[in-house]
């Protein structure tokens, strides 16, 4: 039951090479941390190098928690990898509320998401598989960007934690519903 097979993750990262230039960047998407353990991870989606795939994903910036206490040091970790007026797609549920609404007033493209929203799309192999929420949409999307069927040249960069925790998210059907495992519960499994 786990969303994305550890051999789908193996074959992106196999694919991911440092190149002499960065490019375009697609969006930036932000996960806050405030305080603790955890990290703020910003995770930049490029066009690939070689322009043949828009599914390009570049090292994860990493910033300790300790360093990102309020909205206004995520906001600027986060314009600081901000370029090519990429959309920015932050999880405002709970503490991405403050530097979503940082960024909003300063009129950057930015894109509020919350997880345990509703969400109406199916799966794009049968167009039948519904999704419990926005969080498991956003799992399964990145499953059929990885899934080598689809062909979608996605990279990923060569990273040990990047790999296990990718792998180590799972799923249930639930009927015609696909549910996903909630990130606390991730969190926990990893360790």
């Amino acid at each position: 039951w786990q969303v994305i097979p550890t051999a789908w993750v193996d074959l992106a990262m196999e694919r991911w090479v440092e190149p002499p230039v960065r490019g375009e960047l697609m969006s930036l998407g932000v996960d806050v941390a405030r305080g603790g353990k955890d990290n703020t991870v910003v995770s930049p989606r490029r066009k690939d190098p070689s322009g043949t795939s828009n599914h390009w994903f570049d090292k994860l910036v990493l910033h300790p928690g300790s360093s990102t206490p309020n909205g206004s040091k995520t906001a600027g970790f986060t314009i600081a990898e901000w370029r090519d007026q990429a959309p920015i797609h932050i999880d405002v549920n709970g503490v991405g509320a403050s530097p979503y609404d940082v960024m909003k007033s300063a009129n950057l493209p930015v894109f509020g998401v919350l997880m345990q929203e509703r969400c109406a799309e199916t799966d794009k192999a049968t167009g039948m598989l519904r999704f419990a929420n926005v969080l498991s949409c956003i799992w399964w999307r990145m499953r059929e960007t990885l899934d080598p069927a689809n062909n979608t040249g996605a990279a990923l960069p060569k990273d040990p934690d990047l790999l296990k925790e990718l792998c180590a998210v799972k799923w249930k059907p639930d009927g015609l519903t696909i549910e996903v495992q909630p990130r606390q519960q991730v969190v926990d499994a990893v360790g």
